[in-house]
Formats: C-alpha cells, structure tokens, sequence
C-alpha cells in the first residue's frame, strides 16, 4: 500500500517512526523504523475491535498520523469507518476532522471519541442527501 499526503504550500512533515535498537551496539537507543512495518492486524477478540468491517490497528494509523504531523496539525480522513485515524489523531495531539457518507461509519467514529475523552467538545454535521 502506498500513503499519500498533502500539504499546503511547498512545506510538509516527516519526522521518521523510531523503534527501539536490538543490536548491543545501539543498545538502549532508538533507530529509524525499517520500510517494511510489523504490525499485526487485528484479530477478532481484539479489545480495539468495533465491528466495522474496514477497521485498521490503531498502531497503524498512530505511525502514520505521529510520522506526518506535528502536535496541534490538522488530519483529515475523507472514509473515517470506524474512526480509527480520528482516535490516533485525538491521542497524539492533532485536530482532526472526519467525513464518510455512512450513518454508522460517523456513529462509530463518534463513540470512540466520546469513549476517549468525555469532555471532549465536537460537532457532527449532516447534510441531506438529494437524488
């Protein structure tokens, strides 16, 4: 898979995902996170599972989200599904704003926020959809 980010103006960030160091060399340090990331997926007892059917770890989408942002940026995901990319923005720092065309996809995404952090102020808009 490939990730895709955008940035207004010619600035952007990337700040490597670190891990720590197994060699007794680098004992004890951090080193850049290789290409190829080792993140199992979710099983289906997983205490992080919601059921939605397009769910990804939450230790995905905090790698990506903590690599290309700063605390305080914005993250938009345009398909939140089961909010997952919202939950990661929410506990790393960021401000988030998340978008899907399925009631239950914007429910889901809204529990587990509201699960994070009870006093945590958001709106939920909907617009009518017309044919």
């Amino acid at each position: 898979d490939s990730l895709l980010w955008y940035s207004k103006g010619a600035k952007w960030t990337f700040s490597p995902p670190m891990i720590p160091a197994t060699s007794q060399k680098l004992k004890g340090q951090m080193k850049k996170c290789p290409d190829v990331w080792d993140i199992p997926s979710l099983n289906n007892m997983a205490k992080e599972r919601t059921g939605y059917p397009t769910q990804k770890p939450l230790a995905l989408l905090k790698r990506i989200v903590e690599a290309h942002s700063m605390p305080g940026d914005w993250v938009l995901d345009a398909f939140c599904g089961s909010g997952t990319t919202l939950v990661a923005a929410e506990e790393l720092g960021r401000r988030w704003i998340g978008c899907d065309a399925q009631e239950l996809a914007i429910n889901t995404a809204a529990d587990r926020i509201r699960a994070l952090n009870q006093s945590h102020n958001f709106e939920i808009e909907t617009k009518a959809q017309t044919d």
